[in-house]
């Protein structure tokens, strides 16, 4: 089960060899070397309280944290959904106790420094409690993420991140500047 502070186990990642893969890879993914894992997720505060490990993040993220509205549960869902679809990955979602949460937690933050950020996400890792979770700066906390808006698009691409890819232009491995943009 995972836990406040520890996450299921995770997998190194090699290269690919092709650059148009491996322009994406963070290196790690969840679950073990085979295909396919399940993945769970939850929404910190749905229930109420959330637990958080001591020393989560540098960022303290839960100091300002807050629960994603209904809609926005909703549109996690279908976004993690869209994942589902095209890689090999069931999500379940959990109900957070004291002692078990998602693999993938989502929730609001107003973390300071980082308020010109939509949001951000850890890559997976089996170690650290901050591995694989999807922050979303409070300023968006009343912006439409319906299916199609540039706010679904915005939580696709974080959850993509928590799912262990990266920006194409970062990292060791990087996209050819002719084929880095939103086409590709």
């Amino acid at each position: 089960m995972t836990s406040p502070s520890s996450s299921m186990p995770v997998t190194s990642v090699p290269p690919s060899g092709s650059v148009f893969i491996d322009a994406l890879l963070a290196g790690v993914k969840w679950g073990g070397t085979g295909p396919g894992t399940t993945v769970a997720y939850s929404f910190p505060y749905a229930n109420g309280a959330a637990t958080w490990a001591a020393s989560y993040s540098s960022q303290n993220e839960p100091d300002t944290a807050s629960g994603f509205d209904s809609n926005h549960q909703e549109a996690a869902r279908q976004a993690l959904q869209q994942w589902a679809n095209v890689a090999d990955l069931h999500f379940v979602e959990t109900s957070e106790t004291q002692t078990d949460v998602g693999d993938i937690r989502l929730a609001y933050t107003q973390t300071p420094g980082i308020a010109a950020w939509w949001g951000w996400a850890s890559y997976p890792n089996a170690y650290w409690a901050a591995g694989g979770d999807v922050w979303v700066n409070a300023v968006h906390s009343a912006q439409d993420w319906a299916v199609g808006t540039d706010g679904f698009s915005s939580l696709m691409h974080e959850i993509g991140h928590a799912l262990g890819l990266e920006h194409p232009f970062a990292g060791g491995t990087v996209l050819p500047a002719s084929e880095d943009s939103e086409q590709h």
